[in-house]
């Protein structure tokens, strides 16, 4: 009926193809501990992180410049963190992009994020560094800065590296971004996916956008993971079908490498996610997702202390203010007027005896044989020594879990993955 309008068919041409690279940097890390043996290590955490790298990035320096030699220039004997090694090809004029922990301080009194480029400058010479954060630009002018700034790198034949922190996920187009860097630990799904995006801008037919986890263990990254859960859970809601299988079409869809020596080594959809599973990347969702403010005062507080009389709570008399909630979950919750350390622990507490249930209840489904966690949680209040069971390791009656499910405290689909992946290792 439109006469003013035609379809463009080669619209869908513009669509940018991404291919997901795992790459592991513990072996710069172990070159850089040579000459500083105490680097990265915090009283008896020796595990490399991010975090770690923003507190000291001078202090980091060594592994900085490993890091950036190997993988820019393929230096440093270390090819499994060699970019054009691992895509199979060198490409001239490249612009890629680095997103690094938001907690690295940019100010004008205490610039740390200042040193880390000027570092990188240092390294890759030829390069035109970019760095945008407040300092730098803001956030409206940061796009024509960038784009400015890559237009007389193309006039130098310059390769071009942006380097951003808090700043440019999202209402920044530059579509000659084609590497993308991830720099930072764990990360919200919704926050990762925005910077995934800002290598997917299309400008030309046959772009493709490479986005590169960069984690000093891979069996303890759950970027992707935690981006291509939440697009199942979302696809799973919107097709009617189950999270697994939701979970299954999404991986099929897309392209995930193990970075090694000899190359990119594809992940077939089933080993990838049987590594979501391995790792742990569910319980951590779980604990993510957990909405602590539909929890009274004091169920946070019986929660946290493991205390069996929670599920008796609903049943007294004269319920303190916060218990309302359990009997009425539509009842008005006391606002916390403000939230102290002692507070936040608690809550931190509560949220870790959630993510354990979650992680406990697959093997309540297969000790009841039945054919979902509901199902078992059902049974087990039916039968008098399961309920003392549940209640006894959980400190909450299985009518309690439900009800916890049921008030979206915590998340059913979440729980069902986790049941997959523990008949799996018991078939196994």
């Amino acid at each position: 009926m439109l006469k003013h309008f035609k379809v463009d068919h080669t619209r869908s041409q513009l669509v940018v193809d991404v291919e997901f690279y795992q790459m592991n940097l513990i072996r710069a890390v172990e070159q850089a501990r040579k000459l500083d043996p105490e680097l990265f290590i915090d009283g008896d955490d020796q595990l490399a992180s991010w975090s770690k790298f923003a507190k000291d990035p001078l202090r980091a320096k060594g592994f900085w410049t490993r890091m950036l030699q190997a993988v820019f220039l393929g230096q440093n004997n270390m090819p499994e963190m060699d970019v054009d090694r691992q895509i199979g090809k060198t490409e001239n004029g490249q612009v890629a992009m680095m997103f690094l922990p938001g907690s690295i301080r940019r100010s004008a009194k205490d610039d740390q994020l200042a040193e880390v480029v000027a570092i990188t400058k240092q390294v890759l010479l030829g390069w035109r560094i970019i760095p945008i954060y407040g300092v730098v630009t803001s956030n409206k002018k940061a796009e024509k800065h960038t784009k400015e700034q890559i237009e007389t790198a193309r006039k130098n034949g310059e390769n071009v590296l942006i380097i951003s922190a808090g700043m440019a996920q999202r209402s920044y187009g530059v579509g000659d971004i084609t590497r993308l860097y991830l720099c930072y630990d764990e990360g919200d799904s919704g926050a990762t996916t925005q910077k995934i995006s800002r290598a997917l801008t299309p400008n030309q037919i046959g772009k493709i956008g490479r986005i590169f986890s960069l984690s000093f263990d891979p069996n303890r990254d759950d970027k992707f993971d935690t981006m291509m859960i939440a697009t199942a859970q979302n696809y799973a809601l919107r097709k009617g079908v189950e999270i697994d299988e939701a979970l299954r079409r999404v991986i099929n869809t897309v392209d995930i490498f193990a970075c090694s020596p000899d190359g990119k080594i594809h992940i077939d959809p089933d080993t990838y996610l049987q590594q979501i599973l391995d790792r742990n990347s569910l319980s951590r969702m779980v604990g993510k997702q957990a909405d602590m403010s539909l929890l009274g005062d004091d169920e946070i507080a019986a929660l946290a202390t493991g205390n069996s009389d929670y599920s008796r709570m609903e049943g007294s008399a004269e319920a303190p203010e916060g218990i309302a909630t359990l009997s009425n979950p539509k009842a008005p919750k006391p606002k916390r007027a403000s939230v102290d350390k002692e507070t936040l622990k608690l809550m931190d507490r509560a949220r870790k005896v959630l993510v354990t249930i979650v992680e406990h209840l697959p093997y309540l489904a297969i000790m009841t044989k039945t054919s979902s966690v509901r199902n078992s949680l059902v049974r087990c209040n039916e039968v008098p020594d399961y309920c003392d069971y549940v209640t006894t390791e959980f400190g909450v009656t299985p009518n309690k879990i439900i009800d916890l499910f049921d008030r979206k405290i915590l998340n059913y689909d979440l729980a069902s993955l986790q049941k997959t992946a523990a008949v799996k290792k018991l078939v196994q």
